[in-house]
């Protein structure tokens, strides 16, 4: 039987089945697809100071580093490039304006850093770059969880 040969009612339902299972697996391969999306974590100095960073499937970053919090919204590149970095471009949308565990402060709304990000191969942990190459990095953060 056609959808076209179903009273309204139970053409209804298909469609609403079809769209509904059309969404739910869209967004199931957005969340799960992209390897950086999760939460990950580093303690640095000594263990004097945590940093996690928690990518979201909808392009929302919360970072927390020493006492800073910061929520950015966040654009990944779908691909890594020929050196498999990621390049992640990233928007402070809200924060707390203290200071971060390498004692800088995120104090303005608007502001955009680029970073690169790359994972290692079993794709869990990660190093934050400046630029993509290995000159000025930092980590690696270890994968906490999945989105």
């Amino acid at each position: 039987m056609t959808i076209s040969k179903l009273s309204a009612r139970p053409r209804a339902a298909v469609i609403f089945l079809l769209a509904a299972t059309s969404l739910c697996t869209s967004y199931a391969q957005t969340a799960s697809t992209h390897p950086v999306v999760g939460t990950w974590s580093w303690t640095l100095f000594n263990g004097q100071c945590n940093e996690a960073l928690q990518y979201r499937a909808d392009g929302v970053l919360l970072s927390t580093s020493g006492d800073a919090v910061t929520v950015w919204r966040h654009s990944l590149s779908a691909q890594p490039d020929a050196q498999g970095f990621y390049k992640v471009v990233e928007t402070a949308t809200r924060y707390n304006s203290k200071k971060d565990c390498s004692g800088d402060v995120v104090d303005e709304e608007g502001f955009e850093a680029t970073r690169f990000i790359q994972l290692n191969p079993a794709k869990n942990q990660l190093i934050v770059c400046k630029t993509a190459s290995l000159a000025a990095c930092y980590g690696p953060l270890k994968r906490e969880s999945l989105p």
